[in-house]
């Protein structure tokens, strides 16, 4: 285990999600849900924000620097998420792969933005627009699986 730390932008979005959500709500007229720890196989899953109906999901980021913020709202599809936050596009692919959505919203949200416009950013990322980069995540699970149980043999 490692030791943790206090990280303020981390509590921060913790503590700003539950606005975003209802943000998000508002906005968009969609109703999400939590879910817990989605698994995928027997060594990979994730935690998704929130579920919304059968078939989509919901990725929120607080940012805890207001430009920031600006930055997120300048991007216009999955590609400049991809290419500008690669970690955030890795992480909402991987949840859609782990949860079977079709669908997923990525949004950010900055309630200390003066114009209500400013708020929050939305792309919806489409399977059938990633399934290339899904398919990347498969092969690289199976070999990440195949190296981890033949270290754990090794280790006896």
């Amino acid at each position: 285990p490692k030791p943790s730390s206090y990280a303020y932008p981390l509590v921060y979005g913790k503590e700003t999600e539950p606005l975003a959500v209802e943000h998000f709500e508002k906005i968009t007229g969609l109703i999400t849900e939590t879910i817990g720890f989605q698994t995928w196989g027997d060594h990979a899953g994730g935690s998704p924000d929130r579920i919304v109906g059968d078939s989509e999901g919901l990725e929120i980021k607080c940012p805890f620097y207001s430009e920031n913020q600006i930055d997120y709202l300048l991007l216009t599809d999955h590609w400049d998420l991809k290419a500008n936050y690669p970690d955030h596009y890795w992480q909402v692919v991987s949840l859609m792969l782990f949860t079977d959505k079709k669908k997923w919203h990525f949004c950010t949200y900055d309630p200390r933005m003066i114009d209500d416009k400013h708020k929050m950013s939305h792309l919806v990322i489409e399977w059938d627009k990633v399934q290339e980069d899904i398919d990347t995540i498969v092969i690289a699970l199976e070999s990440a699986v195949r190296l981890k149980l033949e270290m754990l043999s090794r280790l006896g």
